[in-house]
Formats: structure tokens, sequence, C-alpha cells
């Protein structure tokens, strides 16, 4: 009988007061993802001992007004995780999860639905990791950029550096962050030639293929990245628009001039 009752479970026509919570598991995980059960069965089921119970909870958006904050602090990283992406969960229990656990580099979704309110909120805390969370929302005030720009965690400036709201200077700000932020700030659509280039100079691999991109650099940059060891930074720099047409020429293996627009850079330029 038991998919019949985990079909039961999982049918929205269902009376949520027939389900029993100490039905077998995998009834109990259908139970977990409904949006119309009480609240004493939501808090019933975080306390579950299956952890795929608790993970459905935890990403359920019904569910999560009524997770209590054990939830967040769940042994089990995953449905830390799957709590902080909850569209829903409040703010309050959002930092839980971010001071327990990695959530990842990406928006979560409650942040990106904060009131600017709520995102100076994240932005005051103590927490560099709970900061982090609002440095990453793309449509920042002009206010937040500057206090992301200047704050002294590296996380931080890693996640507000792709911005397209930081001006050249604020970019030159979180550069003395170093090599860590380096492709997050040459990704930028504001990044200047001259911090790009100067970016290039002690960059890792992971760098220098967001760098190769940059329409900036001098051909002499990418006719030496075209040739770097590394796979992906040489095709970057091969996608760049930026290089001598000799050089396009030489790469496409076509012995003649590739047909396009005038050539930008002499080969006298790139000998240099």
């Amino acid at each position: 009988m038991t998919p019949l009752r985990r079909g039961l479970a999982a049918n929205p026509a269902t009376p949520p007061e027939i389900l029993p919570v100490d039905a077998p598991q995998l009834v109990r995980r259908r139970m977990a993802s409904r949006n119309d059960l009480a609240a004493d069965v939501y808090a019933r089921l975080a306390e579950d001992d299956l952890p795929g119970v608790r993970w459905d909870l935890a990403s359920n958006p019904a569910a999560v007004a009524f997770l209590p904050p054990p939830l967040a602090r769940d042994r089990s990283r995953e449905i830390r995780q799957a709590a902080a992406r909850n569209p829903r969960v409040p703010l309050g229990l959002l930092a839980e999860p971010a001071l327990e656990t990695k959530i990842g580099r990406a928006l979560v979704p409650r942040v990106a639905t904060a009131t600017e309110a709520e995102l100076r909120m994240l932005a005051g805390s103590a927490a560099a990791e709970v900061r982090r969370l609002a440095a990453a929302r793309p449509d920042l005030p002009a206010g937040l950029i500057a206090r992301f720009a200047e704050d002294p965690d590296v996380g931080v400036a890693r996640a507000v550096a792709a911005n397209p709201g930081l001006s050249p200077a604020q970019l030159r700000t979180l550069a003395r962050h170093g090599a860590t932020v380096a492709a997050r700030i040459a990704a930028n659509p504001h990044c200047p030639a001259g911090l790009a280039r100067a970016l290039l100079a002690g960059a890792p691999v992971r760098s220098l293929r967001a760098l190769a991109r940059h329409p900036g650099l001098p051909a002499e940059s990418i006719v030496d990245l075209l040739g770097h060891p590394d796979e992906r930074a040489g095709t970057a720099a091969a996608a760049n628009p930026a290089p001598p047409v000799a050089v396009m020429s030489t790469v496409a293996g076509a012995g003649r001039p590739v047909p396009g627009p005038a050539q930008k850079y002499s080969t006298e330029s790139v000998q240099r």
C-alpha cells in the first residue's frame, strides 16, 4: 500500500489532515513538499530523522516560514544550503546557514528580492559571510556599491567586483585584493584597459582566462596569451577582437590576411 499512500501524499486534492506524520519515509518526503500543511506538521517534519525529508522541507517555499531555526543549523550541509536558497527564507534565518556552511557565489533567491532596507541590514552585518550575500546583488544602490568596494573582506570584494555599477576608480580599489578578484574585475564592463593590463602580472590561470577577453589588452599581450599552455586562456585570447589581422590569419591557418575591418595594430607593434 505504500505506493498508494505516496501517491495520495503528493496529490494536492488529498486533505492534509488525513496524512500521518509517522507515515513511511517516501510518504513523508511527499508531504514535506506540499504547500498546504499545518504549521505543527511542518515543525514535526523539520525534526525528521530522514535527511531527505528535511531537505525537501528546507527547499519548500510554503514551509520555510514555519521552520524552526535548528533547521538552518542542521548537521547536513546540503540541508543548510537548501534552507539558504529557499526563496522565502526569512533574512534572520538566512544569516545562520551563511555562517555555518558555504552557500556558493551565486545570488541567493531571497537576497534577489530583498528591499533596500533589508540589503542595508545585511551590509551592516559584522559577519563577512552575511555581507557577501548582499554584495552579490547586481542592482545595488550606489551607496552600497561604494560601501562594498571599500570592504576589507576579500569575499565581499569578489562578490561585488563584477557589479556594472562600479566605477573604474572603485575597480582599482578592489584590485588591492590581488589575484583573488582579478577574474571578476576583468569581467566587469567598466574595467579600464590599464587595469586589465596591470592585472596580467602574476595572475593565476583562471584570471587569465577572463583577462584574455578584455579588448583593451595590448596586441603583444594577446599574442602571448594565444600561446599560453592553458587551452582555455588561448581560446579566450583568440576570441578577443583586438589582435592584429596578421596574427588572426596565422592562427586561422589561412596563409593570407583574413577579410575583415582594417588592421588595428601594425605588425611592428606585435614585434615590440
